[in-house]
This record gives C-alpha cells, structure tokens and sequence, in this order.
C-alpha cells in the first residue's frame, strides 16, 4: 500500500451487488428485519438487538457497501468502505474466471488456502477487456 498517489488507473469499476439484484436485497431485508423482530421478542432487550443487527449488517457489508477496483499496470487495487487493499501482479500465479468475476491466486495448482490467499474481482461491464488484460499479466509474470 506504499503507492496509494493519484495515478491513473487503466480500468477502474465500482460494483455494489445490492442494486444489481433487487430481489436478494429485498429477500435479505425481510429476513434481517424478521431476524430482528424475534431477537427483540424473544431477550426483551435492546442490546442483544443491537449486537445482532450490527453482527448481522456487517456480515454482509459487501454486499450492502460499493466496492471499487482499479487495475493498474503493475497491481491491483481494491477499496472498500473502510480498508484499501493492494497487491501487485507479481502475487498472483494462476487466474479462474466465472460468470461473476475472477479469481486470483497465489498458487499455480489449486490449494486448500484459496479462499484465504486469493481475491475474487467481481466484474461489471469492461469484463472482457479486464480478463484478457489480468491474464496477459499473469503470463507475462510466469514467464519471469
């Protein structure tokens, strides 16, 4: 996180999964507030309601709170309500894509420490552009 200046990204996106699918956001809505309802009836007590509603709202702040990507030439960039991640390119060994996005790893093979090592970039509209460019990149690192 060294280089956080104002250089210009190559692409830069922000995606809020919120507003993309109305009809989770409205389900996780009525469930929260359900949640919430029977907590309050059930301890008769604000702070057991409180605790669970921030317990709950920040389990799934991601998909309440925009995420933004930048890609630069060297590394990637993710900023988040309260925290910026950085990692250069040179991090990352193998890339998978999805429908939703992609996934990039530290390990050329896949590992049972995906999910604590790698990142998912969730992709919006320059999705062609950003895969076939991460993958360059991640080409170019191996053959370094």
């Amino acid at each position: 996180m060294e280089n956080l200046i104002d250089e210009k990204p190559i692409f830069e996106w922000t995606v809020l999964p919120a507003k993309k699918n109305i009809l989770k956001t409205v389900l996780f809505l009525v469930i929260f507030g359900l949640v919430i309802f029977l907590i309050q009836f059930s301890f008769e007590t604000p702070l057991f309601t409180i605790l669970a509603a921030v317990i709950m709202g920040g389990s799934l702040s991601s998909f309440f709170i925009p995420t933004t990507y930048q890609i630069f030439n060297d590394r990637l960039r993710i900023r988040k309500a309260f925290s910026v991640a950085e990692k250069e390119f040179s991090h990352y060994k193998r890339v998978e894509t999805d429908r939703g996005g992609i996934f990039l790893s530290p390990f050329s093979v896949p590992n049972r420490l995906d999910p604590y090592r790698g990142i998912y970039v969730l992709l919006d509209h320059p999705r062609n552009e950003v895969i076939e460019f991460v993958k360059s990149k991640l080409k170019s690192n191996a053959k370094n």
